[in-house]
């Protein structure tokens, strides 16, 4: 019988298991996983979101701030530490004069850098539950099932 012990990360007390995700969220996170997450020596799949484009990582804030209004709300607002320090200032010199190009771009370019800054901890939280999903996926694939311990501390796969 083959056996190889997981340990079991418990994404609850971060906070990410107790929010609910939309079905888009969930499938842009899982399709993240499938195309960019690399294999580890010890078997399981890591991304990082440095290693994911700012053009896709625009779109997963565009995703998350679409399905929660209230997140949407502090990354646009001072809940956001970037809103203080950039955000505003960007905002209060673009309204000046709205018509130099040079003031247009660099707002666009603070916000968009801003907003999606604060969704990096979700992004990175979830994208790490669809690593930990696929590895269990291909396992079950595989001809294992899963075993927890008693604590939760550790996974047990067991083949059948």
């Amino acid at each position: 019988m083959c056996t190889k012990t997981i340990h079991y990360v418990n994404l609850a007390k971060d906070g990410v298991n107790n929010m609910s995700y939309t079905k888009q969220v969930n499938s842009f996170a899982d399709n993240l996983v499938f195309h960019y997450a690399k294999q580890r020596s010890s078997g399981f799949y890591k991304l990082d979101i440095n290693e994911i484009s700012d053009f896709e990582l625009n779109d997963f804030a565009h995703i998350i701030m679409s399905s929660d209004e209230g997140l949407a709300s502090e990354a646009t607002g001072p809940d956001n530490p970037a809103y203080q320090k950039a955000m505003l200032p960007a905002l209060i010199t673009y309204l000046k004069d709205t018509t130099d190009k040079d003031n247009e771009i660099l707002f666009n370019k603070i916000w968009r850098e801003g907003v999606t800054s604060y969704f990096y901890n979700i992004m990175q939280e979830l994208i790490d539950e669809h690593c930990n999903d696929r590895i269990h996926n291909e396992d079950s694939l595989s001809g294992f099932y899963n075993n927890p311990s008693v604590d939760r501390s550790e996974m047990h796969w067991r083949g059948y």
